[in-house]
């Protein structure tokens, strides 16, 4: 648990040894049913060496220049700080927590006959860290809990936030994952309040990592995401690169080995450019992984050899334990089982010195299967049944899967043929639950919508920026003409500028209300027209319950088969054609849409002004969105390029409908039958309008219908569906 150069706090995006999830490397167990991602390692060490040894390398110059300002200072106050400063250096840079706890100890002694509070709580925070640090939990909570009051008493919510961060990272490393995700949750809050954008970053990766230990890897990008736009915004160069590479390797546990070494190569060029050669020392490991997959393993043993002496100059245990690991790996590959059995069993017991549950269960894996390779049947199944255990206390499906894996092969090998059959089902089911098309699909949504924000922010910085010229121009031109005018006569002058006076201030309303329509078009691209009223009269906007309206969901069939056959850049623009059209049908229907999250798009009818018919106009609207990706498909297909196909779910029901958030507003609803309609459009077929009872009842006067009887839906039961047909009666629904 390594604190964090930002806020002495334990590290969720500068430092990951206390992050074992991500260090895992190669196929690990040679499980012959699922290839294991590699360069997990690399990202690891490339994040540790970074901050670890960088601060190593600095810390003992800063302990010294604080030791010496210590004998100066004569204010109690200061030398509390001082020695807060001291115990903070000696814990985090030099890795020396027993000294850190004696710093703090004399800080908080002072500080109390000071009756410094802040100071105070400081000093409990250190030793909180440093005790996490030595795995001394009991006393951690007791230290952090104890600076968390103080804080408290002394409204310092800044620190408030990162306090309950130190609190989440510390339960995580207990496998209490609810718990970490609650003080996750708090500290997120708190920095919200107080504009910690640091600190909303970091509890960003901190939930992520939590995903990562259970294996649900979408959620986990989605906030590696999160994360990394706010790193962007504030020029955090260290976390862009430690954003990066989390995500190269969500995408390697996906196999999109394209995407994770984009965003590898993306880390490793920001390193390049600010000059740190401990993170360049990483690529060692990458390099180890590179020529391990090649079938090269001297040039993979050479390279994982470079960065275990790295770690061992550091002292950092868990990089060591995990390059020992590695070497091991290579070592199976090459069928030098002993060889592989010593490099684990050195991983093994540092990992059990530092209490490294996750990395444990995957070396009993590896242990069990280089047993099997051994035909020592007993020994390579105790050590099965071994992280079997540990895997289930911890909740992990990765380890788990891999555990049946190696069981099923070691009952195979021994003619078990039904405990082999028994535990390949368990493996299936724990890899399908990783590997569903599903998370693949969320996956690529996700890179899509942060792929569209970050186009959006970029074109919208490029307006700012020729609006600022274009101010900056007529400026200098009015200038110029006032230059001119110096040279009239004084009766001149005044006769010219009582006329100019006027002609300006009519200009410069011109200009006003033109720029005043430009920010009204803006809030109107983004709030319904009743909504974006509400909020420039009084400034905020109340949620408003609604009694009936209808929602609309569409969706791509197969979107991310197609995303594999087209560039970025083309699937970019076809979804934008596709969406600009349905923004035009909806308008025209008098609908307002909600969003779009990757090829989803949603809109809802009703609301903010209630209409009575809105069943029928959403239909209207969906027929036509139905219509256009028909024709835009027969188009396509001339064309002989891929085309998109479309599902449409509607749902009618009561939805709460408001703003979401203090910047950057988002309209949005919410509801059972948001869910629903959701639901509508996942149960429904390509180039069909699915629809509920509720919405059919509404309309079953107005369109023909085929019922298609009740559906078992996720989470909803068996609900009554309708497929729309085609409008059965002319009417005029405007």
């Amino acid at each position: 648990m390594k604190k964090s150069p930002h806020n002495n706090s334990h590290t969720t995006s500068t430092s990951l040894s206390r992050h074992p999830e991500l260090v895992e490397g190669g196929e690990g167990l040679g499980v012959r049913f699922m290839k294991k991602s590699t360069l997990l390692t690399a990202l690891l060490l490339f994040t540790l060496i970074c901050s670890e040894a960088y601060a190593q390398e600095q810390g003992q110059n800063l302990i010294d220049s604080l030791k010496t300002e210590l004998k100066t200072v004569k204010t109690d106050t200061t030398k509390v700080n001082i020695l807060n400063g001291l115990s903070e250096h000696a814990g985090w840079r030099i890795n020396d927590n027993d000294a850190s706890i004696d710093y703090a100890q004399q800080a908080l002694d002072l500080a109390t006959k000071a009756k410094f509070k802040n100071g105070m709580a400081k000093a409990h925070n250190n030793m909180g860290n440093a005790f996490a640090q030595k795995y001394n939990t009991k006393e951690a909570f007791k230290n952090y809990f104890t600076a968390l009051e103080l804080y408290k008493e002394t409204g310092n919510k800044f620190w408030e936030g990162r306090i309950h961060n130190n609190i989440a990272i510390t339960y995580k490393d207990l496998a209490d994952y609810p718990k970490s995700i609650e003080y996750y949750t708090l500290a997120k809050k708190l920095a919200t309040e107080v504009g910690d954008q640091t600190l909303i970053a970091e509890t960003s990766i901190g939930v992520a990592n939590i995903y990562i230990m259970l294996s649900n890897y979408p959620e986990a990008l989605e906030s590696y995401f999160a994360a990394l736009k706010i790193y962007e915004s504030i020029g955090d160069k260290n976390g862009i690169a430690n954003c990066h590479l989390n995500i190269g390797k969500i995408y390697l546990s996906q196999s999109n080995y394209p995407e994770a070494l984009k965003n590898v190569t993306a880390a490793l060029k920001i390193c390049e450019a600010i000059g740190e050669k401990n993170g360049i020392a990483a690529c060692y490991n990458g390099m180890g992984f590179i020529y391990s997959d090649q079938g090269n393993y001297p040039e993979a043993l050479q390279h994982y050899s470079a960065a275990l002496k790295i770690s061992e100059a550091i002292g950092d245990k868990i990089v060591i334990a995990y390059c020992y690991n590695n070497i091991g790996e290579v070592y199976y590959k090459q069928k030098t089982i002993p060889s592989a059995i010593e490099n684990y069993l050195l991983s093994l017991k540092i990992k059990k010195e530092i209490g490294d549950k996750y990395g444990i269960a995957y070396t009993y894996n590896n242990l069990g299967v280089a047993y099997t390779q051994l035909k020592n049947y007993s020994q390579a199944e105790t050590y099965f049944q071994k992280a079997l255990l540990l895997s289930k206390e911890m909740g992990n499906k990765e380890n788990l899967k891999n555990s049946y894996s190696g069981m099923a092969i070691l009952d195979s090998t021994t003619s078990n043929w039904q405990g082999a059959y028994e535990n390949y089902k368990h493996f299936t089911v724990y890899k399908d639950s990783i590997y569903n098309e599903e998370n693949t699909k969320k996956l690529t949504q996700t890179q899509m919508q942060y792929e569209f924000d970050k186009k959006e922010a970029i074109a919208k910085s490029e307006q700012e920026k020729k609006e600022a010229l274009s101010r900056e121009q007529l400026a200098k031109a009015r200038n110029n003409r006032n230059l001119a005018l110096a040279g009239v006569g004084i009766f001149m002058i005044v006769a010219v500028f009582s006329g100019i006076g006027f002609f300006q201030k009519r200009k410069s309303n011109k200009i006003i209300s033109k720029e005043k329509q430009k920010s009204d078009n803006l809030l109107l691209n983004i709030l319904p027209e009743e909504v974006a009223e509400e909020l420039k009269e009084t400034g905020s906007s109340e949620a408003k319950h609604f009694d009936s309206v209808s929602i609309m969901f569409t969706d791509f069939k197969e979107f991310t088969k197609l995303s594999e056959k087209i560039s970025s850049r083309e699937l970019i623009d076809e979804l934008n054609h596709c969406f600009k059209a349905f923004d035009e049908i909806i308008v025209k229907h008098g609908i307002e849409k909600i969003k779009t999250i990757g090829d989803a798009y949603m809109a809802v009818c009703g609301l903010p002004v209630p209409h009575g018919n809105h069943a029928q106009k959403m239909i209207e609207a969906a027929l036509e969105i139905r219509d256009f990706i028909e024709d835009y498909k027969h188009k396509r297909q001339k064309e002989g390029k891929p085309f998109f196909e479309m599902r449409i779910g509607i749902n009618s029901g009561e939805v709460v409908a408001g703003i979401v958030g203090i910047k950057k507003f988002a309209y949005d609803i919410w509801g059972d039958a948001v869910n629903t309609a959701s639901r509508m459009e996942s149960n429904g077929a390509v180039g069909k309008i699915n629809i509920s009872e509720s919405t059919y009842e509404l309309a079953k006067n107005d369109f023909d219908f085929e019922h298609r009887g009740e559906i078992e839906t996720k989470g909803k039961g068996k609900i009554n569906m309708y497929f729309v047909e085609s409008k059965a009666v002319a009417d005029n629904l405007s």
